[in-house]
């Protein structure tokens, strides 16, 4: 098995991976099983990816906030919306005084 990548998406851990080895393309009965298993693990990761803040780690309260898709605690949530609104106003004021 090789392990592509890993990276977040979809406001979550994905993990890409490959079970065919270069000198065999495929695979034995016997084999099948494991794949499953870990293919079930990998998908528990994904999903537990998705209860917790990922902003302080937290596990309580976690929501998925759209646009750019992410899991946040509420309070995380209000602070980057205020951070974001801060940065619309200087933007605005910006755009007001002729510079584009």
């Amino acid at each position: 098995m090789c392990i592509a990548q890993v990276k977040e998406k979809f406001g979550g851990l994905r993990f890409y991976y490959d079970f065919i080895p270069e000198e065999d393309k495929y695979f034995s009965s016997w084999q099948t099983p494991g794949i499953r298993i870990f293919d079930d693990i990998v998908w528990r990761l994904e999903e537990a990816t998705e209860k917790v803040c990922c902003d302080c780690g937290t596990t309580e309260n976690v929501q998925c906030y759209g646009g750019w898709v992410h899991f946040a605690c509420p309070d995380c949530e209000a602070k980057r919306q205020a951070e974001w609104n801060e940065a619309l106003k200087a933007y605005n004021k910006y755009r007001e005084i002729g510079c584009h």
